[in-house]
């Protein structure tokens, strides 16, 4: 199985992965297993089932059933339904109103969300749906018509497509049903043209070899866009299988807006989002009896809270951590000189720390850059007063890294086991201070 490399600088571009083929030919199993893949992977993507979309063509189907042009063939509890919309107009309405939907459907399921940089994983496509119009229509070249012509540019928009195929045989014991279904054999031959006209690659499924084939050939191609330069995303600690957000992130101004409002709380455990929810009331309060008298309550209350925010975020740090939005480069002698400090400072605060640890890509590459900033964990010992103890000094590390111009990415956490709530298991801690230290 191929394993991709996922790092925290970037992610893949909004990509349109599809997997077409008649019934029975094992596209919604390899879908999902793609999509399972790329999860566990760290590549957030979703599924979407294409064929023919109804909005205003489910109409036309309803009056066309009932005036009698859609009949069933039934087999035990097995019907497959038959369609002939060979007359004009009805032909010609038909494929105008499933241009329509189609197009529709494309651009809300698929454009608007790959612009903002989801990853889809379509069972079926276009192509399927152009063969279903070829043969409800009697027409088999529907692809020259003007709106064969722009389904099929539709379709080319996919940045990868796949067909699965199988011999009549193993499709037919997967698909009893298929068997009565009198255009079956010109189905799947209208498939096979469309992928030899349009360049799709086919790979056969009759055994689990040629499936594991199409899928090392989807993997292949998610391998190849995770090697070219992807889209940088400049906010830490944000659901990054939101398409919107991440579209968002990509601005630099919003990234910086974020942080300022934010300023790492999404992440904080509850005891230490105490503790910075605490201390910022604490200045607010302060701030609001020295200027109450100046600008009324109402004015003192939104002003003094503006501020105390301000505040925390510029002493906490964060500020310090977005100029590497804008490409500020960071001074090693610095970073090295406060990590001497971190490691050496305030004997009667650290008692109340278990351990301090490294990670992010300190951990992953065994170095830091002038754009890298300092993933730090503190876990502290049990107790209210080591609860304090940890966090006050964490408060004093932050203002050093102020002090020395350090991006400083830190956080208080309370037990072991919460270090990896958001880090990636396969870091390793770089151990600052701790009994694991030797």
């Amino acid at each position: 199985m191929l394993r991709l490399a996922v790092d925290g600088s970037g992610c893949l571009k909004g990509t349109i992965t599809c997997v077409m083929g008649t019934d029975g030919s094992g596209k919604t199993t390899l879908t999902r297993t793609v999509i399972a893949s790329l999860r566990r992977n760290g590549v957030p993507c979703k599924y979407l089932w294409f064929r023919t979309p109804y909005f205003f063509t489910y109409v036309i189907l309803m009056i066309l059933r009932l005036l009698g042009f859609t009949h069933y063939i039934r087999s035990g509890r097995s019907k497959v339904a038959c369609s002939n919309f060979r007359s004009q107009p009805i032909r010609t309405v038909y494929r105008v109103l499933a241009l329509f939907d189609t197009t529709v459907h494309y651009c809300l399921k698929l454009a608007i969300p790959r612009y903002l940089g989801a990853t889809i994983v379509c069972d079926r496509w276009i192509y399927d749906v152009i063969v279903d119009i070829s043969l409800n229509t009697r027409d088999p070249a529907f692809c020259s018509s003007l709106p064969g012509r722009v389904m099929t540019l539709l379709a080319s928009k996919a940045d990868f497509v796949v067909m699965l195929d199988a011999s009549d045989s193993k499709l037919n014991s997967r698909r009893p049903d298929a068997r009565f279904d009198p255009l079956i054999d010109e189905r799947r031959r209208l498939y096979r043209l469309l992928a030899d006209r349009y360049a799709v690659p086919i790979f056969l499924s009759n055994s689990m070899n040629q499936r594991t084939a199409a899928y090392e050939e989807i993997m292949t191609h998610f391998a190849n866009q995770l090697s070219s330069p992807r889209e940088k995303i400049y906010g830490i600690g944000y659901n990054d299988h939101n398409a919107l957000v991440r579209y968002l992130l990509r601005k630099r101004v919003f990234a910086a807006l974020s942080n300022w409002l934010f300023q790492g709380m999404l992440i904080m455990c509850p005891s230490e989002l105490c503790y910075r929810l605490g201390s910022e009331l604490l200045l607010a309060i302060l701030i609001y009896y020295a200027i109450v008298h100046s600008l009324g309550e109402s004015g003192a209350l939104i002003f003094c809270l503006l501020i105390a925010h301000t505040a925390n975020w510029i002493l906490n740090g964060n500020f310090i951590g977005t100029q590497k939005f804008f490409g500020m480069k960071y001074d090693q002698t610095k970073v090295a000189n406060f990590l001497i400090k971190l490691k050496a400072g305030h004997q009667l605060l650290r008692s109340g720390i278990a351990m301090i640890a490294a990670f992010g890509s300190w951990s992953r590459t065994g170095k830091l850059t002038e754009h890298s900033d300092l993933d730090i964990r503190i876990i502290r010992k049990p107790g209210l007063l080591n609860w304090l103890k940890a966090n006050v000094f964490a408060s004093l590390m932050r203002l050093t890294a102020v002090r020395y111009v350090v991006p400083l990415d830190l956080y208080v956490l309370d037990r072991r086991d919460q270090v990896y709530e958001h880090i990636r298991k396969e870091e390793r801690p770089v151990m600052i201070y701790g009994p694991e230290e030797q």
